[in-house]
């Protein structure tokens, strides 16, 4: 049995291959502000019934528990908190019930090392490629992972700074990491930031791999 995070975890299809291969989970933590990507997740990995406790809630409980949290209707920016407000009770308590569901940290930029438990053992972070694609070049998003450039895919060095909190602080860090995404991430573009992430990872403590 492996214990599970899974950031940026979309609709979990990480999480889904590891059941595919047999594998079981325990204890299983997420971060996605994506409501339409996490309320998904909500439906495959556990179910699109309601809990009856927040079948309870109303309206108003439930802006109060979603109001402080980077909550994003476009999986590009963070959706302003009126808009959310415009959203039927329904919707509400399926965006609540899936966060809670989850466990869900909701904002990666947010997320500190201490919030990560101990007993982790596999920890899943295929970040945005929307900078690092060819498609995504093609539409003028050419910042890639370059730290500090704003950029979607750039959110990888949230991952580094976790877990060197975590590292920090002696916690246990995740037994295994793993990362998917396109191969343009090995491209001459982004191969100085990425030989920079193996080495943070090596300093870590961590043994590296990858394919194609």
């Amino acid at each position: 049995m492996y214990n599970l995070v899974e950031l940026f975890s979309g609709i979990g299809s990480q999480a889904k291959a590891l059941k595919n291969l047999g594998i079981e989970i325990g204890q299983s933590y997420t971060c996605e502000w994506d409501i339409h990507a996490f309320v998904a997740y909500d439906a495959i990995h556990h179910s699109a019934v309601l809990p009856f406790d927040v079948l309870k809630m109303s309206k108003e409980d439930l802006l109060e528990a979603l109001k402080d949290l980077s909550l994003s209707n476009s999986g590009k920016e963070a959706m302003q908190y009126k808009t959310l407000r415009t959203y039927s009770v329904d919707v509400l308590r399926r965006i609540y019930a899936a966060i809670q569901r989850s466990n869900n940290f909701v904002d990666v930029s947010a997320l500190t090392g201490d919030k990560i438990p101990e007993d982790i053992d596999i920890l899943t972070y295929s970040f945005p490629c929307q900078d690092l694609s060819n498609v995504g070049a093609f539409h003028g998003y050419n910042k890639g992972i370059d730290k500090n450039s704003g950029s979607r895919s750039s959110l990888l060095w949230q991952v580094g700074r976790i877990l060197e909190e975590m590292k920090v602080s002696d916690k246990r860090l995740p037994r295994f990491l793993l990362l998917e995404n396109v191969p343009a991430l090995l491209s001459e573009r982004h191969m100085g930031n990425f030989n920079t992430w193996i080495q943070d990872l090596e300093h870590l403590g961590y043994l590296n791999k990858y394919f194609l």
